[in-house]
């Protein structure tokens, strides 16, 4: 199974939820992504996954936004391949929001 957190007010997107598990079989990071947007996303899409108008392409991923942080298993997914990073049984996931009103 993952595990997948979400923080810093992201949880709200998540209807209150800030963990999900899931299992995994043979998933990039963002297939992950897809699967969480499709599973437990429960409003405000344009808060967590990155969309492109413009892109007519049929791929079978998400991206998140600009603005929130990917951590897997406390490494920042920026040194895992971001979304073609091959999840892992028992990895652990965190999503945070760094979008914050003032």
């Amino acid at each position: 199974k993952v595990k997948a957190e979400f923080c810093g007010g992201m949880e709200t997107l998540f209807g209150g939820e800030d963990k999900v598990e899931f299992e995994v079989e043979d998933m990039t990071m963002g297939q992950v992504i897809r699967h969480i947007k499709n599973n437990y996303l429960r409003e405000r899409e344009e808060l967590f996954i990155q969309t492109d108008a413009n892109d007519t392409s049929d791929k079978d991923y998400d991206t998140v936004r600009a603005g929130i942080i990917v951590m897997i298993n406390d490494t920042d997914w920026e040194l895992l391949d971001t979304i073609d990073y091959k999840v892992q049984d028992g990895d652990n996931i965190s999503f945070i929001s760094t979008l914050h009103g003032g």
